[in-house]
């Protein structure tokens, strides 16, 4: 009789998902090329990783499942089961709304579908046209749009850059993501009202949790760099590596 012992079969676990994340790493880049590119194979992976986590908390277990989970990840951050957003999400990861692992992240998926067509428009997921306007705005220009209530003149400047998502998403739930970016922010020293502003409108842009997304490692590093004490420049920095990147996307 055979007798697999214990380390033997860890190391079998560990080849299983060796070729696993292998598997979705070479879809993602295969689906997401430009994303993938710009984030680096390592943050990729990074990604696929945690992804694999929440799913299993989740109750998806399948390959099917992990890797619609990992695709809405790429398309909507790496939070986005949690986003103020994206509010349908939540609710539609919920076990106790559906029991069947299969059809929740399929109706899930589905959702996100919609809510890409309706904000970047029919056939397309990322909104290269919205990259291509935001990145027109300088730092000081955004800072300046940060006169009075942060939440007011966040909707003002959320509508201008993204007129079609602003109009979609309820702003009670946009509200939610500025109170969130409050917290945030301030995590990373930001506490001025412009600076928490322009922190916001990121989180609009990229998914709530930005500032600890695989896909944008140049979002964490400009702002945990220990290095730097002071706010003004850690937004600075931020300001410039996100505009390097939405160049890049852009084009």
């Amino acid at each position: 009789m055979v007798v697999i012992r214990k380390g033997q079969m860890a190391a079998f676990e560990k080849t299983g998902l060796a070729r696993f994340e292998a598997w979705v790493l070479a879809h993602l880049q295969e689906h997401f090329p430009k994303p993938c590119e710009l984030a680096g194979e390592d943050q990729v992976r990074k990604l696929i990783r945690l992804g694999t986590a929440a799913s299993a908390e989740l109750g998806f277990t399948t390959r099917h499942e992990i890797c619609l989970y990992a695709d809405l990840m790429v398309l909507l951050g790496c939070g986005f089961a949690t986003d103020p957003q994206f509010p349908w999400a939540e609710h539609l990861l919920r076990k106790d709304n559906q029991p069947n692992a299969t059809l929740r992240i399929d109706a899930t998926y589905d959702r996100a579908m919609q809510y890409l067509d309706a904000v970047v428009g029919r056939g397309n997921v990322f909104p290269v046209a919205v990259l291509r306007r935001a990145r027109l705005y300088t730092l000081e220009a955004l800072r300046s749009r940060f006169v009075g209530k942060v939440v007011r003149d966040a909707m003002g400047l959320f509508a201008e850059i993204w007129p079609q998502k602003h109009a979609y998403v309820a702003e009670t739930a946009l509200g939610r993501l500025v109170a969130q970016g409050y917290k945030s922010a301030r995590g990373h020293g930001l506490s001025s009202e412009p600076d928490v502003g322009v922190f916001a409108g990121f989180m609009f842009l990229l998914g709530h949790q930005f500032d600890a997304d695989p896909m944008h490692p140049w979002a964490s590093a400009a702002l945990s760099d220990e290095s730097v004490a002071d706010p003004s420049e850690k937004l600075r920095r931020l300001h410039a590596e996100g505009m390097k990147v939405l160049d890049k996307v852009a084009n």
